[in-house]
C-alpha cells in the first residue's frame, strides 16, 4: 500500500499530508475492525463447543494434519469456518452504523420523502438483527450463511464492514402486561420506527434507516457519497482520507489505492498470517492456567503487528511505540463517545471550552508521531507493497 502512495506522490497525485492521512486511516481502521472481529469470534466459538468441534473437524479434513500451516488454497476450503465468521460479523459488526448526507432530494424504496441535506443514519446493527430477515436473530447460527439461505435474502441485508443501540428486554417486558398493551406497543413501533424514523440532533435533521432496500437506494448512488457531520470529529486525526472524504478527493484516493485491494494479494500474506498467528497462540498458552484470559491486548497486538508487516513492511512486535499507539486509540475513542453523547460539543467553538479539547490534541499528536515515523522505517525495510481487503469504505 505504501509503495502505491509513494508512487502517487512522485506523480503529483498526493502530498505528504495525504500520505499521512491514508496511513492513519488504514492503521486505525484495519487494526480496530480486525481486533473487534477476532475478539467476538473467539468469544462466540468458546461459548459454543459444538461449533468449535465442527471447526476443528473441518480443519482436520482440509489440512490432514491439524498442526499444518494453512495455505491460501486451504483457506478457500474452510466453508464452515467462513460461515462462522460471517455469523460473528452479523451479530457484532465492526461498525454499528454509517452516516451519509443526502446530495439531493430522495424518495426511499419504502416511499418516504427526504430532503437534500438530511443526515441519514444507516443502522447496520439493527439491520443484522431484524427477525424478518434473520429468524431468531440473537441465536448464533452459522448455517444462516449456507448458499440456499443467502439466496433468499436481499444483498444489502448483510453489510458487516460499514458502521446501534440494543434494546433492554427487561424494560420491554414491563410493557407487555396484557395482550392489549402488547398489541399497542407493536403497532406503535411498527408504525413509528420501521422502516424509517426521524429525530433531531441539535439543528440537524436525521433520518434513521433499517430497511435493506433503503440501504441499497442510498449506498448505490454516488450523489449521497458525502459523509455525515459526525465524521467531522475525526478530521483532526485522520484528516480527509478515504474514511472521511467524499466527492472527487475520495474518488482520486480510491483510484490510487484500488490495486492494493485485490483478493489475489492475500496469497502473498499467508506467511505473515501464519507467523503472527503462531506468535499469538504462544502468548495465549502462557495464560491457559488461569480461570479466564483477557484477550483484548493479545488480539490488538496481533492485529497491529499483522497490519504493520503487510501494509507497511514494518514489525511492531513488543515495540513501545506500538503499545502507546494502541493506548492512544482507546483513549481517543473515549473522547469521541463523550462528544457524540453531547451534541453541542460537535460545535468546534463550544468544544474548545471543554477540558477534553486539549487532551484530544495531545492524543492526536501521539498518533501522528507514530504514523509519521512509519513511512521512514518502511523506506528501509519495505518487503511488500499491498494491503489485504479487511476494510471497506
Amino acid at each position: 500500500m505504501l509503495d502505491l502512495l509513494l508512487t502517487a506522490k512522485r506523480e503529483g497525485l498526493i502530498d505528504n499530508e495525504g500520505i499521512r492521512e491514508e496511513v492513519d486511516t488504514f492503521m486505525f481502521e484495519g487494526h480496530d475492525t480486525v481486533s473487534a472481529a477476532m475478539m467476538f469470534g473467539l468469544m462466540m466459538i468458546a461459548n459454543h463447543p459444538k461449533v468449535q468441534e465442527e471447526i476443528v473437524n473441518e480443519m482436520k479434513d482440509v489440512l490432514g494434519d491439524i498442526k499444518k500451516k494453512p495455505q491460501y488454497s486451504d483457506l478457500q476450503e474452510l466453508s464452515y469456518m467462513e460461515r462462522c465468521l460471517k455469523e460473528v460479523l452479523r451479530l457484532y459488526p465492526s461498525v454499528h452504523y454509517i452516516s451519509r448526507e443526502l446530495g439531493k432530494d430522495l424518495v426511499t424504496h419504502t416511499g418516504y420523502k427526504l430532503k437534500k441535506g438530511t443526515v441519514v443514519q444507516l443502522h447496520i446493527y439493527d439491520l443484522h438483527r431484524n427477525p424478518d430477515i434473520y429468524p431468531d436473530p440473537e441465536k448464533f447460527d452459522p448455517d444462516r450463511f449456507l448458499p440456499h439461505n443467502c439466496d433468499q435474502r436481499h444483498p444489502f441485508a448483510y453489510i458487516p464492514f460499514s458502521a446501534g443501540p440494543r434494546n433492554c428486554i427487561g424494560n420491554i417486558s414491563l410493557l407487555f402486561d396484557t395482550p392489549e398493551n402488547a398489541f399497542k406497543v407493536v403497532r406503535k413501533w411498527g408504525r413509528d420506527y420501521y422502516p424509517i424514523y426521524g429525530n433531531w440532533i441539535a439543528h440537524l435533521s436525521v433520518a434513521n434507516i433499517v430497511n435493506p432496500y433503503d440501504f441499497e437506494t442510498i449506498l448505490s448512488n454516488m450523489v449521497h457519497n458525502s459523509k455525515g457531520p459526525l465524521y467531522d470529529m475525526l478530521h483532526s486525526w485522520l484528516g480527509t482520507g478515504l474514511l472521511t472524504s467524499g466527492g472527487l478527493k475520495w474518488q482520486t484516493r480510491r483510484k490510487i489505492l484500488t490495486p492494493s485491494f485485490h483478493f489475489n494479494i492475500l496469497q502473498e500474506f499467508i506467511k505473515v498470517f501464519n507467523e503472527e498467528t503462531a506468535n499469538l497462540v504462544t502468548r495465549l498458552k502462557k495464560d491457559c492456567h488461569k480461570p479466564y484470559i483477557e484477550v483484548t491486548d493479545y488480539i490488538s497486538g496481533f492485529a497491529l503487528n499483522t497490519i504493520g508487516e503487510t501494509a507497511m513492511g514494518t514489525n511492531f512486535v513488543d515495540s513501545s511505540s506500538g503499545r502507546e499507539y494502541k493506548n492512544a486509540i482507546y483513549d481517543i475513542g473515549q473522547v469521541y463517545v463523550h462528544r457524540m453523547c453531547r451534541p453541542w460539543l460537535l460545535n468546534k467553538i463550544l468544544y474548545f471550552f471543554d477540558r477534553r479539547y486539549f487532551y484530544e490534541k495531545n492524543l492526536v499528536k501521539k498518533l501522528h508521531q507514530f504514523t509519521n515515523e512509519t513511512p521512514l522505517m518502511t523506506s528501509r525495510t519495505l518487503r511488500r507493497n499491498a494491503w489485504p481487503c479487511w476494510i471497506f469504505f
